[in-house]
């Protein structure tokens, strides 16, 4: 099986372990950005042949997408109390 790159730009959490294998199950590999928060250049390199991304902070804006061009999906977490809200934006 063909596995097809996601990345994780923005880190934080103890462990991706459940993304993980729910996406590895329906052919996708994560693959978790090693640079720094504010590497910008450096995530539109690492994201170039991703599918899709997992972001918290990073700002995805034209000049972003234009560089990323294969994405499939971008999934912007934003914690507020209470909720988690994610938003999707299709490519």
């Amino acid at each position: 099986m063909l596995f097809k790159k996601i990345a994780v730009l923005d880190t934080g959490y103890d462990s991706y372990s459940y993304e993980e294998k729910l996406l590895s199950g329906a052919g996708y590999n994560l693959e978790i950005f090693p640079g720094g928060r504010n590497d910008r250049h450096g995530k539109m390199k690492f994201s170039k042949d991703a599918v899709g991304l997992f972001v918290r902070w990073t700002q995805i804006n034209d000049e972003f997408l234009q560089r990323v061009i294969s994405y499939q999906f971008i999934a912007i977490l934003q914690m507020k109390q209470p909720v988690l809200s994610i938003k999707i934006i299709s490519g």
